[in-house]
Parts: structure tokens; sequence; C-alpha cells
């Protein structure tokens, strides 16, 4: 016979009322009455980018959206039927996975690409088993409109102070060490995973443009507009993404802070930053070829040879000397002409953090005011 679920009782019936809930739709992503924020999109939108913390939470594959997709451009009542299937399918892990642990109290926030089907799936099922449930109204779009506005809007609220030096006079590292002590730092290669040179990629590759922008905006509004903001100098891109235009403008007519490190420091430090290309000998090699077209095939040779015997001193200096430095001063000569941004030169003996407690931090303070 036909399935019979058990009679309710009206006292029951009314508890149940009272439990089940109404999606709400918001604009606000980054509300802190969400207990937290449900991406249902693939993990391949979710790679490109996302809202910041939120939990990949996909109710379509990526393999099964592309299939959903095909098959609408052809039939979308098949589809739709289809794409429902799937998404009941996958609703049942996504609610094992994140949410039978969770408490009534519980208010998630869910969106998709537009705030549509994959989103309102998901939404209705959680409201009806009595969660405080939002849909961002208009998905990822929406968000990703938000951060892009505040790439416009955000960097004009802000005094940057820019530190700048020559290859190896250890920006990063003295950027990175201000930011462990409190300072308000924009860690530009470290957001977009790049170190700066054609040397410069890092293990894992660069976060995609969305992304970048999204974590720059992260980190901007969690900062105070009252203290100034310290950033490395740095040309319009990062490995292959490009510094949003409104910030690099902020950049260009900042306080400049030059450091001055003894050319054999320099040498060190770059051997010690890039010492994971010494064990990789092939990887160099691919690398310094695509200097061919600026020093020409005789001078790229001469460092290909130095790297295969292992010459990792020589190549640094000979690097510095011929390529970084007539670059660097090329670059600073055209910034000057300019921008002509007030300019402080600090000299360093080193770049060890007991150089720096005596070389910078007795000389300059953090809103950028210099001991003379």
């Amino acid at each position: 016979g036909a399935l019979r679920l058990p009679a309710m009782s009206a006292k029951d019936s009314k508890k149940e009322r009272k439990t089940v809930n109404v999606v709400q739709r918001t604009l606000d992503w980054s509300s802190s009455d969400h207990s937290a924020i449900l991406d249902v999109r693939t993990p391949a939108e979710f790679d490109e980018d996302h809202i910041p913390g939120a939990i990949n939470a996909p109710v379509l594959s990526n393999e099964q959206r592309i299939e959903v997709g095909t098959l609408y451009a052809s039939n979308p009542f098949e589809a739709r039927k289809l794409g429902a299937a799937l998404v009941a399918e996958n609703t049942a892990g996504v609610l094992r996975e994140h949410i039978l642990d969770k408490p009534r109290s519980f208010r998630p926030l869910v969106y998709c690409w537009r705030g549509g089907q994959r989103s309102g799936s998901l939404s209705a099922v959680l409201a009806q088993i009595g969660f405080r449930t939002s849909v961002l109204d208009g998905g990822y779009m929406t968000y990703r409109a938000d951060v892009r506005q505040s790439c416009t809007d955000i960097p004009s609220k802000f005094d940057f102070r820019v530190l700048s030096g020559p290859t190896g006079s250890g920006k990063t590292l003295l950027l990175r060490d201000m930011m462990q002590r409190g300072w308000q730092c924009l860690d530009l290669e470290g957001l977009g995973k790049h170190r700066g040179s054609v040397l410069g990629d890092v293990e894992g590759g660069q976060p995609s443009q969305k992304m970048f922008e999204s974590l720059l905006v992260e980190q901007l509004q969690g900062y105070d507009p009252s203290k100034p903001v310290w950033v490395e100098s740095e040309s319009h891109t990062v490995g292959n993404l490009h510094v949003p235009q409104p910030l690099f403008e902020e950049m260009r007519k900042a306080p400049r802070f030059e450091l001055s490190v003894p050319f054999e420091e320099r040498v060190r430090y770059t051997l010690s930053t890039y010492d994971d290309l010494g064990s990789q000998t092939d990887e160099l090699v691919r690398l310094l070829n695509m200097l061919v077209g600026i020093r020409g095939k005789a001078k790229v040779e001469e460092w290909v040879g130095m790297a295969q015997e292992m010459k990792g001193e020589e190549l640094v200096a000979d690097l510095l000397i011929t390529h970084y430095d007539p670059s660097y001063s090329r670059s600073q000569k055209s910034h000057m002409e300019k921008f002509n941004p007030p300019t402080r030169v600090v000299k360093l003996e080193g770049i060890a953090p007991e150089k720096l407690d005596e070389g910078w931090y007795s000389v300059v303070d953090e809103l950028g005011k210099v001991e003379v």
C-alpha cells in the first residue's frame, strides 16, 4: 500500500509550525549575524574566488554543472529535472557534512552564482529544518560588485608609507617584521603569492585576480584609517596579478622610505630568499632564459653556466649588478620625475632582526616619523 507517515497531533503541529522559518533575502554578506557562510557553487567556482571565511558546500560538482549546463542549451526542462535530482542527492551530503552537528541557533547565509536555484534549494531545506536561513540576493555577483567598488573607494581613505630599495635590501622581511609588531602593513607579495621578480614564483601558484582583490579588500577593511598602512614598493603587477589602479595611485604619491643596504648583505639575503631554486637547477635555468630578450643570449648563457656549476653567490651578484639594479634605477628615476614623493633614505648595516632594531626601529616609528 501507499506509504503513510505517522499522524501529527494538533499540539505537535503547532510546535512544528513554530520551527519552520521563512528564508530571508539579504544584500549584506558581511553581517556578524551569520553563524556561517555556505557557498554552494562548485569547487572550481569556489577556488577562483569566494567570500572570505565561506565554506564550500557544493550542491553540484564541477562535472555535474557542466553536464546540466550543456543539456540546458538544448532542452531547459530536461536540464532542470536533472539538476533537481543531482542537487537533491548532493544536499544530503551537505547536510551530513556541515549541518548535522549544528545547534538550533545556527544562522547560515547561503549563496550561489546569482542567488538563484542552487542557493534556493539548500536554503529551503535548512529553513524547513528550523534554522534561521538567509540567501544572498544576487549571489556571488553581489559580493563581487561590492569588492570592485571597495577597490575603488577604500584606498583613498588611508595614508600609505612605501618601503623602497633595490632587490635584496630586505623590504619584504622588514614589512613582515613590522606586521608582527602590530604595524598596519599590506603585503602585496604575500597576498599575491609571488616574490616580485623573474625568480619570483611561489610554490602552489598565484590566486586569481578576483581572489587577490578579495584578500586586499578584506585586509584593508580591517585596518584603522587614522593610522598609516605600510606597503612595499611594487610595479603595477605582482607576478601575473594587477594591483588595482586606485591603490596603485595612492602608493605612487605616498612618502617613500628607501632602504640602503651594503651590497654583500644584499647578495647574502637574496641567496637565502631564493635558496629553494639552488636545488632546482632546471627551473632556475628556465627562469633565467626568460631574460634573453632583455639582457641578450650571451649574458644569459653566462648566468646559466654559473647556475649549472652551483656558483650561487657569483650568479646573484652578477644578476644584481647587470639586471636588477639597472632596472630599479630606471624605474626610480621615472617615478621621481613623475611623482616626486617625499623620500627618506634609511641606512641598514644588515637585514638580520637584531640589525633591524638598531637600523630601522630606532630611527623610524609606526607613523613614519624619522629620528634625525
